[in-house]
Formats: C-alpha cells, structure tokens, sequence
C-alpha cells in the first residue's frame, strides 16, 4: 500500500489557453458524486456537487470575466479543466477532469480594514461530471455512453 497522499501541492488547468496563468488556488472542493434513484423515471441517476474555487482576488484574471460575463450576461460558455495533485517531487500523482463546468457564482470575502487580510475571491462552478485518472495517467473508469433503447415499431 502506497504512502497517504497530502493534499496540499496541486493545480487547476483549463483547457482554455486564455486561463493558463489561473491555475492556482487556495482551495477546491466540491468533487462529490452519487447516484441516486428517480422514481419517476426507474433510473439510477449520477449527481454532482458544484465546485468551489478559492483563491487570492485577481480582477484582472480571464477567470472573472468568464464569470462575470455568465453571471451579468446569461453566456454561458463551457470550459473542461483539471486539478492535478503533486507529490513532493512535484509529479502527478491524482487528476480529476471536470467536463463542462460553467460559472454559476462569484464572490468575495469581506472587505475590512482592519484586520488587512489577502482578498478571496469564490468561483462557483456546476458541471457535467468528472472522472479520477490515477498516478499512471488512466482514466479510473471512463464514462461510457449511456445505453438507449429504441423503440421497436409494430
């Protein structure tokens, strides 16, 4: 068994050239799945969390403008991306590849002048899914095509 992986050392990458100077953050979360039954329907349905960006405020970043541009003008414009964690030889130990995540929230922590602390902007991102591609660079289980039955003509 292999050591305990810290969770510390890792990126966020778009597949969008014009984000490649917004690949780190503070903190990610959100990366939960779950599969749940629809009555209705008879299905077993997969449900994803949102994702939670966190990091230093940079306002002239891509990054906000896609937001900004979701949130003030409705255009909402898909992006896939990865986080990426590293161990201490800074090689890629665990990825996840969240496919098409658009922004649905934007925030910022509190403005006090007093207590001078770093600016935190909060991106809200929902997405499609995501899948686990582990230390050899494969995909854990890759998401197939869901299987439709068609209808039979009499």
């Amino acid at each position: 068994m292999g050591d305990a992986l810290r969770n510390f050392q890792f990126t966020v990458d778009f597949t969008n050239n014009d984000f490649n100077s917004d690949r780190h953050f503070q903190s990610v979360e959100g990366l939960h799945a779950q599969i749940t039954k629809d009555i209705s329907k008879k299905a077993w349905l997969s449900e994803f969390d949102v994702l939670i960006l966190k990091r230093a405020y940079r306002p002239d970043s891509n990054i906000v403008a896609w937001c900004m541009n979701a949130v003030n003008n409705k255009i909402l414009t898909p992006e896939n991306l990865s986080i990426n964690l590293f161990n201490s030889r800074f090689e890629v130990v665990s990825q996840w590849q969240v496919v098409k995540a658009i922004p649905v929230g934007w925030s910022l922590s509190p403005l006090n002048a007093e207590e001078g602390q770093i600016l935190i902007e909060t991106i809200t991102l929902k997405y499609s899914y995501f899948q686990v591609v582990n230390s050899k660079g494969k995909i854990v289980s890759p998401k197939k095509k869901p299987f439709i039955k068609k209808r039979v003509k009499d």
